[in-house]
């Protein structure tokens, strides 16, 4: 659901809400030896996966001159797991299961940012600003610069020279695996990773 509220001429506030279910089912089983025959068949393997995710996002944009526009807002996330993982792969039919990952809850995940588009000329643009994350289940945050330079030649081709710092969460599973499927280690330290972080600078045309 997306809502679009005008504020003057020069300024509008959007807002946006929506709802995302994602399911991951595997199962794997395996044969006693010798095969054929094919049967009497075990499951070694499961994973049940889900997420109902909730979005909200809302941001405030102005055009305050020909020349100079700013847009603040933020991103908030509620992502509601329900994840299972069992494990016995290379074992007999009786052994019991390895628990990769058992998890209930909802944790969340907050992005905001501020930024602005100033035109030096009619050729040349700067767009910069800062972008930021906080994950609440393990308190990682990070504080991002970003800025963009662009030119426009005579010839109608435009050249842009950007750099950011750019952060993303690691795969959601990832977090809550406890027991390492090779040599059924038990170790929750997963909860406490970091945002995965990069430098990038492109120049384009």
């Amino acid at each position: 659901m997306k809502h679009n509220l005008d504020i003057g001429t020069r300024t509008y506030l959007r807002t946006v809400v929506s709802f995302a279910n994602t399911l991951d089912k595997y199962d794997q089983y395996r044969y006693p030896d010798p095969v054929p025959p094919y049967a009497n068949r075990w499951m070694n393997f499961t994973n049940n996966n889900k997420t109902n995710t909730w979005r909200f996002s809302s941001y405030i944009n102005q055009k305050v001159n020909s020349r100079l526009s700013y847009r603040i807002g933020f991103t908030g996330e509620s992502m509601g797991l329900d994840l299972l993982i069992l494990d016995k792969t290379a074992r007999p039919a009786s052994a019991p299961f390895d628990t990769v990952s058992d998890y209930k809850g909802s944790p969340f995940l907050w992005q905001y940012f501020g930024q602005f588009k100033y035109r030096a000329s009619e050729r040349f643009s700067i767009v910069g600003g800062l972008h930021g994350t906080y994950f609440n289940l393990n308190g990682s945050n990070a504080v991002e610069p970003r800025i963009s330079f662009s030119y426009q030649l005579p010839a109608a081709q435009t050249v842009y020279l950007s750099y950011g710092l750019h952060s993303q969460l690691q795969p959601l599973p990832v977090y809550f695996k406890t027991v390492d499927e090779e040599t059924g280690q038990r170790d929750p330290s997963n909860r406490n990773l970091g945002l995965t972080r990069a430098h990038q600078l492109r120049p384009r045309l």
